[in-house]
């Protein structure tokens, strides 16, 4: 009788005893089966082994029984050199009875809002319980900056697949990429460039026995994001194409796409090493109803003249920006920007402007001498821009006061040199809670008044990426498309979108002339990894009462005041250090 086997190189027990290649890493299945010699050898046995704890000095191993539950916080660096791993997880069934028996409905049409926060019950807001149903979740890939996996074990199925990318333990030697920590967990860790910078993207694929449900969030895999801050969440479910439509997708090139949703996506699976069979479960749904624009930032140093390296960063949301312009005909170029974040860093402002340029869809990365005397134009009375950001006072006050603000961070010695006319008080509508949502309001400058009575938001239900549907629907939303919003995991930092494009100096080396030929190109440098979502919006009118054409899991209300309130003469931003 045919037995389950186990991966030679990254010791996954494949349950299915006919998988000629292996569910976690795709590696092909070796006709001799071969105990291998790798990082983790010391802990490979011929029979399946229980979950234990990792030890990568190659020590004798501990085994689970003896810390049960215990858990590795990679971004803690007071914990032991040992990998703890999660307690005893069931191996996967393949068998398992996958007929839809919950009360969990799809949501095709997409939903937004703000997480759910202890004593502020709500029906508008998202619990993280409204997103898993650990009765009919089939498996899933998540990715997040600060990880509870005590918590994860708790609001997750044990029986379920489990693909988390996360920040790499310092521990773990640089060219372990993957880690199976036990027979159905994997841990990825996305590539980072030399110095600063994090792994700070958000997100979660969720598979169901009849769709997809894609995650897009400011929110960490942690109870205290998901109980005690404000995060935003935006989600959408997507159904599994059709047989004839899939096969007609498989017989196309692999990085192929029927959108630049499923696209974007894509590429960013790959570009983190997302194991390839995840990959292709993805590629099995229907994302022509996508709504929005994927924006997405990867660590690196990116040519800003490069059609493949533009869509990054500040270079990737001006081309989002351009899209929805284009779409529904909205005029950005008058365009007034809110931005709410939970970090800042050093900022100053041609920077500034850059990032102004970006939200309005404006292009200056051409070559063009007035490149230089763009960045250094004096700001409008009317400030075109401007940074939510809590100040101390804020953040003394609030419920949980200053320890409550161990996830908002800003380095004082940068105040010294800050803007402090675009400054504004981060100051939730929900009393005494804190905003760890990055939240962008881009508006014209039309409809300030307007948003400022009514504060709430109808996004659009017309997909973005299907041009017949926007232009079917486009003399219809022409003059009710006010702007659009930004919700994810970017906040008003450099390090998120990129810095100012600067002119770099490369060598590169002829091989005719065997001469080295001196070239100059713009770059834009990234330190994080991020993930967000352009949302156009109208805004609902107070006085007529009318949705109609809107869906209303779309409708938001905006968590802060509109316009917010400025510093006060001795107010300060919240630091830590």
């Amino acid at each position: 009788m045919a037995q389950p086997w186990t991966c030679n190189v990254c010791t996954f027990i494949n349950e299915n005893p006919l998988c000629t290649a292996c569910e976690m890493c795709d590696t092909v299945r070796s006709s001799t089966l071969i105990e291998p010699v790798a990082v983790f050898d010391s802990i490979l046995t011929p029979k399946k082994r229980k979950p234990r704890i990792y030890d990568l000095t190659c020590q004798p191993l501990i085994d689970s029984n003896q810390v049960k539950r215990s858990r590795l916080h990679p971004c803690d660096d007071s914990t032991s050199s040992e990998l703890h791993k999660f307690n005893s997880i069931k191996p996967v069934d393949l068998t398992l009875d996958l007929k839809d028996t919950s009360t969990l409905k799809p949501c095709f049409g997409g939903r937004i809002g703000m997480t759910f926060i202890t004593g502020h019950n709500s029906q508008k807001r998202i619990r993280f319980q409204d997103l898993v149903d650990k009765a009919t979740l089939k498996k899933a890939c998540l990715s997040s900056f600060s990880i509870d996996d005590d918590w994860l074990c708790d609001v997750f199925p044990s029986t379920i697949k489990i693909c988390l990318a996360r920040p790499k333990p310092k521990m773990v030697p640089e060219s372990v990429d993957k880690l199976p920590v036990t027979n159905n967990i994997l841990w990825v860790f996305p590539k980072m460039s030399a110095g600063y910078g994090a792994m700070h993207i958000k997100f979660q694929l969720l598979w169901y026995p009849k769709f997809l449900r894609v995650v897009i969030t400011s929110a960490n895999l942690m109870p205290h994001d998901w109980q005690e801050l404000e995060n935003v969440v935006f989600y959408q479910d997507f159904p599994i194409l059709n047989s004839r439509v899939r096969q007609s997708q498989h017989s196309e090139t692999a990085s192929s796409s029927t959108n630049e949703f499923s696209k974007t996506l894509y590429n960013l699976l790959v570009s983190m090493n997302i194991p390839q069979s995840v990959i292709a479960s993805v590629q099995k749904h229907d994302f022509s109803k996508a709504l929005g624009m994927l924006v997405v930032s990867l660590p690196g140093k990116h040519d800003a003249t490069s059609m493949e390296t533009r869509q990054f960063g500040s270079m990737g949301l001006c081309t989002a920006s351009q899209v929805i312009s284009r779409q529904f005909r909205f005029d950005l170029e008058q365009a007034i920007v809110c931005m709410q974040t939970a970090s800042m860093g050093s900022t100053h402002p041609a920077w500034l402007r850059y990032m102004l340029s970006a939200f309005r869809g404006q292009d200056v990365i051409p070559e063009t001498p007035s490149l230089a005397s763009f960045f250094t134009q004096s700001m409008s009375s009317i400030e075109p821009i401007t940074i939510l950001f809590p100040s101390r006072r804020t953040v003394e006050t609030s419920r949980n006061g200053i320890p409550g603000g161990g996830t908002i961070f800003f380095s004082s010695k940068f105040w010294s040199t800050f803007p402090r006319h675009i400054i504004r008080d981060g100051v939730s509508k929900t009393q005494g809670i804190l905003m760890h949502s990055k939240i962008n309001v881009v508006i014209g400058i039309g409809y300030i008044d307007l948003l400022a009575t009514s504060q709430q938001l109808d996004i659009v239900s017309v997909p973005i990426h299907t041009q017949d549907n926007a232009h079917d629907h486009n003399t219809k939303l022409e003059k009710e498309i006010h702007g659009y919003i930004y919700c994810g995991s970017h906040n008003a930092t450099q390090a998120a979108w990129g810095s100012v494009p600067v002119m770099r100096s490369s060598v590169s080396t002829s091989s005719q002339s065997c001469k080295s030929i001196q070239h100059g190109h713009l770059q834009v440098e990234i330190k994080n990894w991020e993930l967000g979502i352009l949302l156009p919006f109208r805004i609902r009118d107070v006085c007529s009462h009318s949705s109609v054409g809107f869906n209303p899991d779309l409708s938001f209300v905006l968590p802060f005041e509109y316009p917010p309130a400025k510093y006060g003469p001795t107010d300060k931003p919240f630091s830590q250090y």
